[in-house]
């Protein structure tokens, strides 16, 4: 129940079997006929809806919460469908809320890209919180949620902590994407980004490694990658290799590291031959440790692919958006020192088409 006295009905199926039990039901039948629109399938994590909600309702800043008053049990046995309880909840039991934007509050960043780029990303923040003269506080995911790293393509986060902007993977924001706008994209300074908002999965390898090439690690090496829902550290490389049964046939062993910044950990001390690491995460750790250049070489660059985007939840006020994103666009001219520090030559605005090529790379890689 939300609180301007609108309702909606959830029905969760346990499993596949009791889907076709479910749809032969009358229930079905007027839940489809009573409101066609708010019917779907949704996922929960961690008790949050955290897609179709949002993606189903014209305008979320009006909503307030979402409460649930009563839920019915059943089971599904034999071929029939068992009645097993109902539960009812106390008013303040909140199952999942929308900030509003009526009252006074900070504008909550946060970042879900590579670990060593959360200081950079924290004084982004205060710049534009001097520069649009709102308050605006940066949240640490990784220390909320005690992970090693956010995970990227996990963003139940940003509707759990109420985050209103925040810096994520393009596979994120794709799978996310009627609840998450693209505001703006980081360029890079060096040439080989050719002052485009783009990136690559580099394959690295130690200094000392005698693997020259891609082709060279297949069939007995131990590969690392952050995790299997990164773009960069598995999705891509994973791409590129299909012709050859993807990252998980092509190499001896794979290994979760669970971050980039821990897959050049592995390289560098030798538990790992490989690994496949964000480009990005790789310059900002060479300016943050100038030695690891020297530790570590890249012997293939996959790409390049759109940079991941700095994002607006789909609540954000049009207004708050637009104020931000203008900020953003114009870092460079007043803190372009803060920039090129951290290997960054400007922000560029980016649109939903831009991620077409993921969304290209995503469909050939589930055909092949």
């Amino acid at each position: 129940m939300c609180r301007d006295g609108s309702f909606f009905n959830y029905v969760f199926l346990e499993n596949e079997a009791a889907v076709g039990h479910w749809a032969g039901l009358r229930a079905h039948a007027s839940a489809i006929q009573i409101s066609p629109l708010y019917y779907a399938n949704v996922r929960i994590n961690h008790a949050v809806i955290p897609t179709t909600l949002l993606s189903l309702i014209d305008n979320p800043s009006k909503i307030q919460c979402l409460q649930i008053i009563r839920t019915k049990y059943f089971k599904y046995e034999a071929g029939q469908l068992v009645w097993t309880g109902l539960r009812r909840y106390a008013v303040d039991e909140l199952f999942y809320s929308i900030p509003r934007f009526d009252e006074p509050r900070p504008l909550l960043f946060a970042s879900f890209l590579g670990c060593n780029g959360f200081d950079f990303y924290s004084k982004i923040t205060q710049v534009l919180a001097k520069e649009t003269g709102m308050p605006i506080k940066m949240i640490d995911i990784a220390e909320m949620t005690k992970d090693i790293s956010p995970r990227p393509h996990d963003l139940a986060s940003i509707y759990q902590h109420k985050i209103d902007f925040a810096f994520t993977c393009g596979i994120s924001y794709i799978s996310s994407s009627r609840n998450l706008i693209p505001l703006v994209a980081p360029v890079r300074l060096e040439a080989r980004y050719d002052g485009k908002p783009t990136y690559f999965a580099d394959i690295v390898v130690s200094s000392t490694s005698p693997y020259t090439s891609l082709s060279d690690l297949k069939g007995t090496t131990t590969f690392a990658i952050n995790e299997r829902g990164s773009l960069s550290g598995y999705l891509i490389p994973n791409y590129h290799l299909r012709d050859h049964g993807g990252v998980d046939l092509y190499f001896e062993r794979i290994v979760e590291s669970r971050a980039h910044v821990k897959s050049l950990e592995m390289v560098e001390d030798g538990r790992v031959d490989a690994a496949a690491i964000d480009s990005v995460v790789l310059g900002m750790d060479r300016q943050i440790r100038p030695e690891s250049e020297n530790r570590i070489r890249v012997i293939a660059s996959l790409g390049p692919y759109t940079m991941p985007p700095f994002v607006a939840s789909a609540w954000v006020p049009s207004a708050v958006r637009k104020m931000i994103r203008r900020a953003m666009v114009n870092l460079h001219v007043a803190e372009s020192d803060l920039l090129a520090e951290n290997g960054f030559a400007k922000f560029v605005q980016v649109e939903d088409s831009n991620y077409d090529d993921i969304r290209r790379m995503m469909g050939q890689g589930a055909r092949a």
